[in-house]
């Protein structure tokens, strides 16, 4: 049997196997990228009307929300061939984003010193970041900042969990194989991760999306809450 042949019939298993999960996590996958366009076009149009450049925790924002559409598309494919494992890897970085969205929108003054040091590289800016050499990609320094007691523990819990699929290690060996008893899983997450992208999208670009996109984000998450029940709350509660 070819690779091909093997997923391909991987696939079918988990189709038979997890038909629900499945179904509504494409559906929310397709919203999410028919959010994509709308959303083109809405900042498209705000960019004409308006001139003036996003505030830096703009950019970032709509920037990590744009690359995380394209990682959650690709944790979707990765699971539903059962590829679980570097599904997680993907479902890392998105989580990892997401994170560092909320960071810029409740201190925006880590926002305004990332994007002037991206852009002029001044030695007082090199030396402000210095001190924190790993500053906006630490795990660390950001929870540090959002979080605290069990909401912090819970992050730090659940960094640690994902981060095992991104370095090398032995754990969950065959379920890029044989096994699918953690696509279930795998698919709950790409949807918890979805909702809170989401959200923290409108944190931020509520006011210049239409109605019709507003409507689109809100049933897409609604949707997630039907499924999932429960979503685990990234609000900041050490500010």
């Amino acid at each position: 049997m070819s690779v091909w042949d093997f997923y391909e019939q991987k696939a079918k298993d988990i189709e038979n196997e997890y038909p629900d999960i499945l179904t509504s996590t494409r559906i929310i996958i397709e919203n999410l990228w028919n959010i994509h366009n709308k959303m083109n076009v809405d900042i498209n149009k705000h960019a004409i009307q308006n001139p003036k450049e996003f505030d830096p925790e703009k950019q970032f924002v709509l920037v990590y929300f744009i690359r995380n559409i394209y990682y959650l598309i690709s944790a979707y494919i990765l699971s539903s061939k059962g590829l679980i494992n570097p599904a997680r890897n993907v479902t890392r970085t998105v989580y990892e984003q997401i994170l560092r969205s909320i960071l810029f929108i409740t201190v925006p003054e880590e926002a305004k010193l990332l994007y002037d040091y991206l852009e002029t590289q001044k030695e007082d800016l090199r030396k402000a970041i210095a001190n924190h050499p790993r500053r906006f990609w630490s795990f660390n320094y950001i929870t540090d900042i959002l979080y605290k007691d069990k909401k912090l523990e819970g992050h730090k819990n659940f960094y640690a969990e994902i981060s095992r699929f991104s370095h090398p290690s032995i754990n969950s060996l065959w379920s890029d194989f044989g096994d699918i008893i953690l696509v279930e899983d795998a698919l709950r997450g790409i949807q918890g991760l979805t909702y809170n992208a989401l959200d923290v999208f409108q944190m931020l670009f509520s006011q210049i999306i239409s109605l019709d996109l507003k409507r689109l984000i809100d049933q897409t998450k609604f949707m997630i809450g039907i499924h999932l029940k429960e979503i685990e709350d990234f609000k900041p509660n050490n500010i």
